[in-house]
């Protein structure tokens, strides 16, 4: 059986590796907090204290980092992945970036012989339904095409370059963003004309207006009080930084998306960046109360 290496074990890696540890792989992990190492070590894994000690038992390495920087160090910083990564191993980078650093990242890794999916992913990691979107030469999505399976209830090969995946993540991001906020005010515009809030949500759901904001984040997470997503709302100011970038790059400027931006940045200056992004609803209903 394949063996596999992961880094980054945050709200969104940690448990995808859970997943995949549960499906019988054996992995060595890595991550900047002790605690989270410990945690999968307790379930099965094998501790590693750095990139480059993962990169020495595996076969396959998965990184779920931040941003394309955090990915560029654990690949070719101080004992990164590079220094003891196998020829013919594979790179699978299931983080949110640029497609300019996923290139980048794709030559680096061929001058080793080093073989690159790109593979963001969205929708719930705890309960193993993420759509995986995954990119890179067909014939190396169909060699690693089993390992998505534990945690991915949808799996796609988006394109031939790995970059692809983060074009993919990015309009979808964008999507769902944009999506969010509007949803947010509509509900909190509706319930302040003395509408029920469940029955609006029913009828918006089964209506054009229908969203994973709709459907999911507001009633699951809001209306219930959990506020528990697990998505924060400093990731999503990072993610439309990331959106408005790629767009510029891309000769196609979205007015909307940089209006989008723009409010997160407030919601994230009002709530804070580690704020679980449900709260989004709280900011939107505050600012709302305070217009009348």
């Amino acid at each position: 059986m394949t063996r596999i290496g992961f880094i980054g074990l945050g709200n969104f890696g940690k448990p995808i590796a859970e997943h995949l540890l549960s499906a019988g792989y054996e992995m060595t992990v890595y991550d900047i907090r002790d605690e989270a190492v410990a945690s999968l070590v307790a379930s099965g894994a094998q501790g590693a204290d750095s990139p480059a000690a993962v990169g020495k038992e595996a076969d396959v390495v998965f990184t779920v980092l931040v941003n394309p920087d955090q990915v560029e160090a654990v690949v070719s910083g101080p004992d990164g992945l590079l220094e003891t990564l196998d020829p013919g191993a594979t790179l699978i980078d299931v983080t949110t970036g640029l497609p300019d650093a996923t290139d980048e990242l794709e030559r680096m890794l061929a001058e080793h012989d080093v073989d690159l999916l790109g593979a963001p992913a969205s929708g719930n990691q705890r309960a193993g339904e993420l759509t995986a979107m995954v990119a890179g030469r067909r014939e190396l999505f169909e060699e690693h095409r089993e390992l998505f399976d534990p945690f991915s209830s949808r799996v796609f090969h988006v394109g031939d370059r790995p970059s692809d995946g983060n074009v993919v993540k990015l309009l979808n991001n964008y999507l769902t963003y944009n999506n969010l906020y509007a949803a947010c005010e509509a509900v909190v515009a509706g319930h302040a004309a003395g509408l029920d809030r469940e029955k609006l949500l029913e009828v918006i759901n089964a209506s054009a207006g229908s969203s994973t904001a709709t459907r999911y984040i507001i009633p699951v997470h809001v209306l219930d009080g959990q506020y528990d997503i697990q998505g924060s709302i400093g990731i999503a100011d990072k993610d439309l930084r990331l959106v408005d970038q790629f767009l510029e790059d891309n000769a196609t400027p979205g007015m909307l998306a940089s209006n989008v931006r723009h409010l997160f940045r407030f919601v994230a200056a009002d709530m804070g960046g580690p704020t679980d992004l449900s709260r989004t609803y709280d900011f939107v209903q505050e600012k709302m109360a305070e217009e009348k």
